[in-house]
């Protein structure tokens, strides 16, 4: 969920590079991710290895679009394009500072172009959560939170999914969750129309 005013701010900062930084049973809630451990000047971001948060359980990748229309029983191929994804200091953030997004940067410009984020949980886990971005006076747009199980061979299967409003002002609404029937592997923050924040992480 991005504002006017910040769809614009994000499609003209320069993305400052300053860091890369047996089926067990599905884990309970004991994680929550802020990015706000990642150093990032007002108004710039980051690029930010995919592993930067394995220690708390989970790796963070940018992949292409995978459309809009995956409901559950659905399966896919995700295709990484970026071992990364974003975090930026920006006032439509959660949680002040930062935030996170996909990793989408045209000649130092961030874009956007219907990239989705994944996580995949080092175990697996019986929900996940996250709160888009802070986003007054926006027109809504669709986002969605799909929860996954992993196939083999790089193919997921949806077993849960949630669909939210972008233009969502309070951490209450911005909540996108899922419980995940038997545990999800991994889940995925997908974009529709436009380029969307994530923030808070819990599972």
């Amino acid at each position: 969920m991005t504002s006017h005013a910040t769809t614009g701010l994000l499609a003209c900062l320069a993305a400052t590079v300053l860091a890369f930084a047996a089926v067990p049973a599905p884990a309970a809630h004991a994680a929550e991710i802020d990015f706000d451990d990642v150093s990032v000047s007002p108004n710039t971001a980051t690029f930010v290895s995919s592993s930067h948060y394995a220690p708390q359980g989970v790796t963070i990748q940018t992949v292409l679009d995978i459309g809009d229309g995956l409901v559950v029983g659905n399966s896919f191929t995700p295709v990484v394009s970026r071992n990364d994804f974003l975090v930026a200091n920006f006032a439509s953030s959660t949680s002040k500072p930062n935030l996170a997004l996909a990793d989408r940067v045209t000649n130092g410009f961030i874009t956007f172009a219907s990239d989705e984020v994944l996580f995949t949980f080092a175990s697996r886990q019986s929900g996940f959560s996250l709160n888009s971005d802070n986003a007054p006076l926006e027109n809504p747009d669709v986002i969605r939170l799909l929860g996954l199980r992993n196939l083999g061979g790089g193919e997921f299967e949806v077993i849960a999914a949630i669909d939210g409003l972008d233009n969502q002002t309070t951490p209450a609404a911005s909540l996108l969750s899922i419980n995940c029937p038997g545990g999800c592997d991994a889940a995925m923050f997908v974009q529709t129309t436009e380029l969307e924040g994530f923030d808070n992480l819990t599972f």
